[in-house]
């Protein structure tokens, strides 16, 4: 049975990124993050990683992005679990150019992603990791643009604390890490 289920498991996983852009599908990779065994968790993560972006700016994916980052939060210690869970929020925020990151910000999902990566991994060993991710991305002014920017200033200020927003803040910005006007 257990050959079997690795075998499902294994196909489940390669098609795992379209299932989660499908509104059924989803519920399927929903109820493997939360009720599947350890590994089988680990196996659709990976797969998911790797078109993370797209998942985090659809409709129906965006909420298999924040089940992911729920199940990799949840994890403790040395799992295999735990250790994924810089390499997802490196591929969801160390993204190669800033158009990128803006575009994520600017979603109506893909910020929501954003958001959940700087709550759930704010508490976990990987959260020095994350906050450098967020430093150097409002250092370097990319999510101001983001109508989103508010949103996404709070909870960095939840997460990280009340001094974060203002110590990071682009040299343009106003007090308080707001904006300048020209952003």
């Amino acid at each position: 049975v257990t050959d079997q289920l690795d075998s499902l498991i294994d196909r489940l996983a390669s098609v795992a990124p379209n299932l989660a852009r499908d509104r059924s599908g989803c519920f399927v990779v929903h109820s493997l993050l939360d009720n599947g065994r350890p590994e089988d968790q680990l196996r659709l993560v990976v797969a998911l990683r790797l078109g993370v972006i797209r998942l985090a700016r659809d409709g129906i994916g965006f909420s298999v992005v924040k089940k992911c980052i729920k199940v990799l939060s949840a994890a403790t210690g040395e799992s295999p679990l735990a250790s994924e869970r810089a390499a997802f929020a490196r591929a969801l925020l160390e993204l190669p150019d800033a158009d990128t990151l803006n575009r994520l910000a600017q979603d109506d999902y893909g910020h929501t992603s954003i958001i959940a990566v700087a709550r759930q991994f704010s508490d976990t060993s990987d959260r020095e990791l994350v906050r450098g991710i967020f430093a150097t991305a409002h250092r370097s002014g990319f999510l101001q643009g983001s109508r989103y920017w508010r949103a996404i200033q709070d909870c960095m200020r939840a997460a990280f604390g009340e001094s974060f927003v203002a110590e990071t803040a682009p040299p343009d910005a106003k007090p308080g890490g707001e904006p300048s006007e020209q952003a």
